[in-house]
């Protein structure tokens, strides 16, 4: 009985390590992109409009919605070639799950019925998730594009940096959230408006 209760624990032990070894890989979504109605970007970094932009270019949709943003950035993205009428611009949202909402407002409003989603590596799992969970039964069709954070490095060794460790622990802290109907209220928004929170997720 021993040895198998020594077993076990070292069996559990083995089983978390690997779990917290890969959880940085596992936020990792990308999916080859392909043509859509419009492309959504999320706010939150200047790769992600770039991105989107780029994407726009290659033809893969008539339409750029900027999610989370203003007219700042509708203004660079009209002076790197997206004309304005291709652009829709929602400026209210403050959390992926208002990303999601607003998004798919403004999708049914338009008559859209795809979409290509555009985010960051490490924050496309649980955008993802709450793009699904927003977009059900509603019949759009959604595709994950992910721009690659060089400084996430993929979730490798994402435990070695504290700016990575933070990263990993919010968003796996927003997808709980989601799981447990906290979705609106305890994801980004809460940690936006929060200065405590706020300077230890993103300091």
């Amino acid at each position: 009985m021993k040895w198998i209760k020594i077993i076990l624990t070292l069996t559990v032990i083995v089983c978390l390590l690997l779990i917290l070894v890969n959880a940085g890989h596992w936020l990792v979504v990308d999916q080859p992109p392909r043509k859509a109605d419009v492309i959504i970007v999320l706010s939150g970094e200047w790769a992600r409009t770039q991105r989107g932009i780029d994407l726009y270019h290659m033809g893969y949709a008539p339409y750029l919605l900027l999610t989370g943003s203003d007219s700042s950035i509708e203004a660079i993205a009209v002076d790197r070639g997206v004309p304005a009428r291709a652009i829709i611009l929602e400026g209210r949202a403050d959390s992926t799950y208002e990303n999601a909402l607003y998004s798919r407002a403004l999708m049914e409003q338009h008559g859209l019925r795809s979409a290509l989603v555009v985010s960051s590596d490490y924050h496309m799992l649980r955008a993802r998730l709450t793009f699904l969970y927003i977009f059900k039964k509603t019949g759009i069709s959604l595709t994950f594009s992910s721009i690659r954070n060089p400084r996430f490095n993929d979730g490798n060794r994402w435990w070695t940096s504290s700016r990575n460790i933070r990263l990993v622990l919010r968003e796996y802290g927003g997808i709980a959230a989601l799981y447990l109907g906290m979705g609106p209220y305890a994801t980004d928004t809460l940690i936006n408006r929060s200065p405590l929170l706020s300077f230890i997720f993103n300091s």
